[in-house]
């Protein structure tokens, strides 16, 4: 076999190869998720009513932030429970790291 020939197959081969890993491999379906935090002047108005209009827009995972002992007036164990019904799935949440004194507007750790 000539060398010509050789690093053609080869190359045909690989070529071959690369472009048939995924071949009749169906994607995973993904859910499209959302920081609540992008919505959060709605969520204060209307909390349950924001959280419908999420679901129904076909949104799943949530991030959420601003836990400050309750979310948006509600229990952590009642704000799970809305979710839940709803259809969502929590994965993930934001928090600061410290306390702003806000008279002051600095950010203090104690």
């Amino acid at each position: 076999m000539q060398r010509r020939s050789f690093v053609k197959s080869v190359m045909l081969g690989a070529t071959g190869i690369s472009l048939n890993l995924n071949f009749g491999v169906t994607p995973a379906p993904r859910s499209l998720g959302v920081q609540l935090w992008n919505i959060r002047e709605y969520l204060k108005k209307d909390l349950t009513g924001s959280l419908t209009k999420l679901a129904y827009l076909g949104y799943n995972p949530l991030e959420l932030f601003g836990y400050d002992g309750t979310y948006w007036g509600k229990t952590p164990k009642e704000f799970s429970k809305t979710c839940t019904d709803l259809g969502f799935t929590i994965v993930s949440a934001h928090f600061e790291t410290g306390r702003i004194d806000k008279a002051k507007g600095t950010l203090w750790y104690g």
